[in-house]
């Protein structure tokens, strides 16, 4: 149930007990995953950094995806 806790989004046990019983399960959700948020959040523009000179160097250890995984 940490899930819900932590990121306002029930677990699998609310959404199937919400199932069983005809319940919108939409009512347990935070407001932040509705779609209206998700359009808004992307609405704005993104611009590409125009140079590698105004990317900040980072130390620390290089973070790859698991080439397993692909």
């Amino acid at each position: 149930m940490w899930e819900f806790q932590a990121l306002h989004y029930p677990c699998s046990h609310v959404l199937a007990a919400c199932v069983s019983i005809s319940n919108d399960n939409t009512s347990f959700l935070d407001l932040v995953y509705t779609l209206d948020h998700m359009i808004n959040a992307y609405r704005s523009k993104f611009y590409l950094i125009a140079s590698k000179e105004f990317c900040l160097f980072v130390a620390g250890p290089m973070l790859l995806p698991d080439a397993d995984t692909h």
